[in-house]
C-alpha cells in the first residue's frame, strides 16, 4: 500500500478509479465484499467556478470536506488500526476520543454535538500527529480535515488555544518537500477547509482571514501551494490551486513578495498544465490577484506577455472567459 501511495501513476489511477484496499471510499463508491470501500484519496472536486457574462468570479471558496455518514466507522477503524500498527497505547482517554469523533462526524452539520470536542480530544489528536510516522499519519489528518469544516473547530484551531494546526505547521508545512504525497494531499485540504464556504461568510464569521493576515503564515501557505504545482498527482495540484484561489481572493494586492510568487507560479505553470480543472483554478487565482492591482498587471504585461493566449482550453467554456477577463483587467490598469 505504501509503495502505491508514493507512486504517482498508481495514485492517479487509484483516484480516477476511486479504488483502494484497506477499507477506503469516497463519492462514487466501489463495492467490497462487505459493502462500500472508503477512499480518502478519491478526487473530490469542488463545484465548478460560476461563470457568466456578468460575473466571472462569484466569490467561490474551495473546500474539500464532505463525506458520507456510512463511511465514518471505516475512517475510525483505519485510525484504530494505524494506532495499533504504530505501537501507540490505546488508553481510556484515547478510546473515548475516537468514540466522540465518530459521534461528532456522523451528526448533521446543523446538530453537531460541540460538547464532545473537549480539550482532551484535541490534545489526543495532536499527540497522534506528533507520534505517528509521517508515512502513516494520513488517517488522523483526514479526520482533522473533516473537523475543521465546522466553523467552531476552525476558529479554535486558528486561535492561541489551537494545538493541531500548530503541529501541522511545524511538522509538515516546514518540511514540505520531504513529505509523502498522501500527507501533502491531506494538509492542502485541511488549509482549504479552514475557510468558510463563501467569501461573504468568511468575512462575517470566519477565522481563516485573520489566520492568513499573519505574513509568515500567508507566505508558508503560498509556498506549499506553489511547490505543489509540479506534483505528478493531479489531486495534489487541484488541492494546491484551490488553496491558491482562496488565498488570492483575500490578497492584500500591494505587490508583496508572497502574492508576486503566487502570481508568477501560476503564470509559469498554467501553459503546460494538463488538467482542465487545475487550469481553471490557476486562472481564477490570476484573475483575483490582478483585481485593482497595477503592479500585478504590469508584471504580466512585461514578463508574461502572450502566455495566456497559449493556454489550451480544449472544450472548456470557462477557460476562455477567464483568460479574456484577465487580459481585460491587465490592459485596463
Amino acid at each position: 500500500v505504501q509503495q502505491m501511495m508514493n507512486n504517482p501513476q498508481m495514485m492517479q489511477q487509484m483516484m480516477n478509479n476511486n479504488q483502494m484496499g484497506g477499507g477506503f471510499q469516497q463519492q462514487q463508491q466501489p463495492r467490497g465484499p462487505t459493502g462500500p470501500v472508503y477512499n480518502p484519496y478519491a478526487r473530490q472536486d469542488p463545484p465548478k467556478t460560476t461563470t457568466s457574462s456578468t460575473s466571472i468570479d462569484s466569490g467561490k471558496i474551495f473546500r474539500i470536506g464532505t463525506i458520507k455518514v456510512t463511511n465514518i466507522p471505516k475512517i475510525i477503524k483505519k485510525l484504530q488500526d494505524t494506532i495499533s500498527q504504530e505501537n501507540i497505547e490505546m488508553t481510556t482517554s484515547l478510546d473515548t476520543t475516537l468514540s466522540n469523533l465518530s459521534t461528532f462526524l456522523a451528526a448533521s452539520s446543523s446538530s453537531k454535538p460541540m460538547t464532545l470536542l473537549t480539550p482532551t480530544l484535541f490534545a489526543n489528536l495532536g499527540m497522534l500527529m506528533e507520534k505517528m510516522s509521517e508515512k502513516n499519519v494520513f488517517p488522523v489528518l483526514d479526520i482533522f480535515r473533516l473537523l475543521v469544516v465546522t466553523n467552531q473547530v476552525a476558529k479554535r484551531e486558528c486561535s492561541p488555544q489551537g494545538t493541531c494546526l500548530s503541529i501541522i505547521e511545524s511538522r509538515f508545512v516546514s518540511h514540505w518537500d520531504s513529505l509523502s504525497m498522501p500527507t501533502q494531499l491531506m494538509v492542502l485540504r485541511i488549509y482549504c477547509n479552514l475557510f468558510c464556504e463563501s467569501a461573504a461568510l468568511e468575512k462575517q464569521q470566519g477565522c481563516a482571514l485573520s489566520y492568513i493576515r499573519d505574513e509568515n503564515r500567508y507566505n508558508r501557505l503560498a509556498e506549499i501551494a506553489t511547490a505543489s504545482l509540479t506534483s505528478p498527482l493531479e489531486g495534489i495540484r487541484l488541492s494546491a490551486t484551490s488553496l491558491a484561489a482562496n488565498l488570492a481572493y483575500f490578497a492584500q494586492r500591494d505587490g508583496n513578495d508572497e502574492e508576486t510568487q503566487l502570481l508568477c507560479s501560476m503564470m509559469t505553470y498554467v501553459v503546460d498544465e494538463s488538467s482542465e480543472k487545475v487550469v481553471q483554478r490557476m486562472l481564477l487565482t490570476i484573475y483575483r490577484l490582478v483585481l485593482d492591482n497595477p503592479d500585478a498587471a504590469s508584471l504580466i504585461r512585461s514578463v508574461y506577455s502572450g502566455v495566456l493566449n497559449s493556454v489550451s482550453h480544449k472544450n472548456s467554456k470557462v477557460v476562455p472567459s477567464l483568460i479574456a477577463a484577465i487580459l481585460k483587467r491587465v490592459h485596463s490598469l
